[in-house]
């Protein structure tokens, strides 16, 4: 009961922004805001790195020697770091490609930097994964014409490799390693909860990590006995509310999906449209890790989850109040010149 009251205290931040942000000026300075945020968890994760303050407890030693250890800046784990650059990247994206004031661009230039620079310290795959994804549907959703620049990285990635830095490819190829101590580590507890879902399926087991610890030993294969959760957001979600939850869930992402690329579609001013692109962007990139990761194990990552679709949803209410008070005033005109 009360980590479902501390879940349905965050999912309110949905509620606060969409009630809060109210027009474009207000979108936009939570973009700003947003930034600025970023910037001060990604300089302290950087500092964090370079001054070896890095723990090699994440990595697996004996595949990744050349690894010294993973940030974790303000967070207590490095995929949950990942996992909040990644959801915020996107709309620093938006950001710079909106604004109109040049003096205002560099102060996105450097969060975005910073950011990315630090999610690469991560070395969290998942979150990788996600921003890439992220990143192709913010090209697309923000002009078609990108194409054939996606074209051109793709094809031009061959060569751009052998110039990477050894430690970033070696990451990036062990995805899906079985022979990686972490991936394997996932794929038994994948598997544990799976044989979990064939008595739980229709109730779940409760919300919480200790729900799923009480049960968890009962199903998981020898070695792989404690586990704080199932490592794949979808997979947690199902088990721990079963399948009306889970499908009440699908049923929220289809819509969220469906107001995000209408927007992105027909938005009509191009600040508002980046900013609900860059959001849905960021929710998307989340999800992507999701597959690999129980995502809001972190309850301040949790909560900014929340906040960021409500961003998004505000954008396309923002969006859709511009358009009526335009035909609105267009109406009047049209009145005025017939009498």
């Amino acid at each position: 009961l009360m980590a479902a009251s501390i879940y349905t205290a965050l999912m309110l931040g949905y509620f606060l922004t969409v009630c809060i942000v109210n027009s474009k000026d207000e979108l936009k300075r939570s973009a700003g805001i947003v930034s600025f945020s970023l910037l001060l968890v990604s300089i302290y994760g950087l500092y964090q790195n370079f001054t070896g303050d890095i723990s090699a407890e994440w990595i697996d030693q004996s595949m990744f020697d050349s690894i010294e250890g993973r940030v974790v800046s303000t967070f207590e784990n490095p995929n949950m770091l990942g996992l909040y650059l990644i959801l915020l990247l996107p709309l620093l994206a938006a950001g710079f490609i909106g604004e109109k004031n040049w003096w205002k661009k560099p102060g996105f230039i450097l969060s975005f930097a910073a950011g990315a620079a630090c999610l690469i310290y991560t070395w969290a795959r998942g979150a990788w994964l996600g921003f890439l994804f992220s990143a192709v549907v913010f090209l697309l959703t923000w002009n078609r014409r990108t194409m054939g620049l996606l074209l051109a990285g793709v094809i031009a990635l061959p060569v751009a490799i052998p110039f990477l830095p050894e430690s970033i490819v070696s990451r990036f190829a062990s995805i899906g390693n079985l022979t990686d101590t972490s991936t394997n580590y996932r794929v038994y507890i994948w598997r544990g909860t799976v044989n979990m879902l064939s008595d739980y399926w229709l109730t779940g087991i409760g919300v919480g990590e200790q729900a799923f610890n009480r049960i968890y030993p009962y199903y998981s294969f020898a070695g792989i006995e404690k586990a704080p959760h199932a490592h794949n957001l979808f997979l947690q979600l199902f088990i721990e509310v079963g399948i009306f939850g889970f499908a009440i869930f699908v049923a929220l992402l289809i819509c969220f999906l469906q107001s995000g690329f209408s927007l992105a579609k027909h938005g009509e001013d191009k600040e508002v449209r980046l900013i609900g692109c860059g959001a849905l962007c960021g929710t998307l990139a989340a999800l992507v890790q999701g597959m690999t990761d129980y995502v809001w194990y972190n309850y301040r990552v949790f909560f900014m989850f929340w906040l960021v679709i409500g961003i998004s949803a505000a954008a396309r209410r923002i969006d859709a109040d511009m358009r009526r008070r335009r035909r609105i005033v267009s109406g009047e005109h049209s009145t005025d010149i017939t009498l």
